[in-house]
């Protein structure tokens, strides 16, 4: 699967458990933690992107799907505060 942008680690601070889901958190929630998560905007197998998020143990993750890259990108901000500037955008879709 082809890669557009990857960010290798970005701090999130999340509530919930593994396997039973989870959600962004604001800071001081009960029971939120920071996890590092790693996000990639990848190819839908030529049908739009895949934002895939993952955090670096492995116990969190998700993805949704977008129909361009800057949809992708633009989602990203939204849901998790990433600044179209903390890419490292690797490929042009």
């Amino acid at each position: 699967m082809k890669t557009y942008a990857h960010i290798p680690s970005r701090q999130l601070t999340i509530v919930g458990q593994p396997n039973s889901g989870w959600s962004i958190a604001d800071d001081g929630t009960p029971s939120s933690f920071d996890l590092e998560f790693q996000f990639k905007v990848t190819d839908a197998g030529g049908r739009g992107c895949l934002l895939v998020y993952c955090s670096l143990d492995s116990q969190f993750s998700g993805d949704a799907w977008h129909e361009t890259l800057e949809a992708a990108l633009a989602a990203a901000q939204e849901e998790f505060g990433i600044a179209r500037s903390e890419w490292s955008e690797l490929a042009h879709k």
